[in-house]
């Protein structure tokens, strides 16, 4: 690192980062599929998620029906 303010940065986006994963991971135990997915594959999913401006209004895109029913199965139902 080349400062104490770098390193205090890089502290602070890795606690963010362990937090958002371990929140993930006990999602996943809650409903019971951490054993067919893992928080990375959660994460891939959700980063089908977009939207799309037209006509100066946002719309969702649509998601697979794979992604669609995991989010439905551990309670995220993405807004429509």
């Amino acid at each position: 690192m080349q400062n104490e303010d770098a390193l205090e940065g890089w502290m602070f986006v890795n606690l963010v980062a362990l937090k958002c994963y371990y929140t993930t991971l006990n999602l996943l135990k809650k409903h019971e599929m951490n054993r067919k997915f893992s928080p990375q594959d959660l994460f891939l999913f959700l980063s089908e998620l977009k939207k799309v401006k037209i006509n100066n209004e946002w719309h969702n895109t649509e998601l697979t029906k794979k992604t669609s029913e995991l989010l439905k199965l551990i309670g995220i139902i993405p807004v429509t």
